[in-house]
């Protein structure tokens, strides 16, 4: 079964016909799961316009055959409702696609520092004052400071960044860049990690992060809607067929105004 037909849009409940119309199209020997526990199977759908004409049985459904209807017989494949995703960044996400990831593993320095050297290597040369960023840092059990984080690269600012968002580790170099030293106090909500003698660590917590945000490259608009048109693309492989940003700010919205205008906004997007 082709990831698409996963992914066809389930436009309302297990019924017979809506109204009487020709389909555009009906697939056949299908195993139709339904989500209806009155009806939890059915072998065909027929399908008009983007919804459903009718669920059922191999010759209730053919009574929606016209002259032009595509019949698709899909040979026993699974059929499924679109599954909506109720949590997800998709732009956000999009963003990250290439750039250098630590993959959520948990990992010590001695383990991320071949990761980012490699990362370097393929970026290529680069300015003293070009960041060096790894995303998706296991914060679960990761402790380091500054100082270790000058092991992996100091002429550079280096910022590993955590996989929930709330934490980031920059070296020193970094740190200056960003402003933050022992006299920066505590934003609200958020908190710089000190020593015992009051210096930054490079550990940053929630709001702390916003002069490292800040100072972090930007990708263009147009870069952005290429990614999150993949993303989309991905996920209508695998059944997705609505989502819920869960943190829409100006930047996002942008990318789905030009998705839309150049329709290829493929979900439903809430």
């Amino acid at each position: 079964m082709q990831p698409s037909w996963i992914a066809t849009v389930w436009a309302g409940v297990f019924a017979a016909a809506v109204h009487a119309s020709d389909a555009d199209l009906i697939i056949t020997h299908a195993r139709v799961l339904t989500q209806d526990t009155d009806n939890p199977r059915a072998e065909a759908v027929a399908i008009a316009d983007g919804r459903l004409l009718a669920v059922g049985s191999l010759a209730q459904v053919l009574e929606f055959k016209g002259d032009r209807t595509l019949v698709e017989d899909v040979d026993g494949a699974t059929l499924l409702p679109g599954i909506i995703d109720t949590h997800s960044h998709p732009v956000i996400g999009a963003a990250q696609l290439d750039d250098c990831s630590l993959g959520d593993e948990p990992l010590n320095i001695a383990a991320i520092a071949p990761l980012v050297h490699a990362c370097m290597a393929a970026d290529g040369p680069a300015g003293a004052e070009e960041w060096v960023v790894a995303i998706n840092l296991n914060p679960a059990a990761f402790e380091a400071d500054r100082v270790a984080l000058d092991g992996i690269v100091a002429e550079r600012p280096l910022a590993l960044l955590g996989t929930d968002e709330h934490t980031a580790w920059v070296n020193t170099r970094g740190l200056e860049l960003t402003g933050i030293d022992r006299n920066t106090p505590d934003p609200r909500g958020g908190r710089i990690t000190r020593d015992a003698h009051g210096e930054p660590t490079g550990h940053l917590i929630d709001n702390a992060q916003q002069p490292l945000t800040a100072l972090l490259p930007e990708d263009s608009l147009a870069s952005k809607v290429e990614a999150t048109a993949r993303v989309f693309g991905s996920m209508q492989a695998v059944g997705i067929t609505a989502v819920m940003d869960a943190a829409v700010h100006p930047a996002e919205l942008e990318v789905y105004a030009e998705l839309a205008r150049s329709k290829r906004l493929v979900p439903r997007v809430f």
